[in-house]
């Protein structure tokens, strides 16, 4: 599980003296600083169709294409199974933020989920 489910599952912080949606907006805001501190990739690496092709939204507090945490061990696997170059990983970045998940849903995260429906009809076999 990544912090953004994490979070998600609880309302308070007692240690750090913060709700959980405070904590979550504040990573959010932080992480264009993560990304360059930790040298992650945020742009689309390649546009071409290989044996897989995996669209992946990232866990919403996470930095980079896929996240940090969980998500590259999960297509390091992949491509262990498929092959070197066999997978393709295309991130998308949304903008929800965990305070507009907790009650009903971020209508910026929604919205920008439904891109992925672009990409569909130009794979193979869609």
């Amino acid at each position: 599980m990544d912090i953004g489910g994490y979070l998600g599952g609880i309302s308070d912080i007692p240690c750090l003296g913060l709700k959980a949606n405070e904590l979550s907006d504040m990573l959010t805001v932080c992480e264009p600083k993560e990304v360059v501190e930790l040298g992650v990739h945020t742009t689309l690496l390649s546009t071409a169709h290989t044996a897989m092709n995996v669209i992946y939204a990232r866990g919403i507090t996470e930095a980079g294409i896929v996240g940090l945490l969980t998500e590259p061990p999960f297509f390091s696997t992949w491509e262990q199974v498929m092959g070197k170059r066999k997978v393709v990983v295309q991130g998308v970045s949304y903008g929800a933020f965990i305070s507009g998940l907790l009650p009903v849903g971020d209508d910026r995260g929604a919205d920008e989920v439904q891109e992925i429906f672009l990409c569909y009809p130009k794979t193979p076999c869609s």
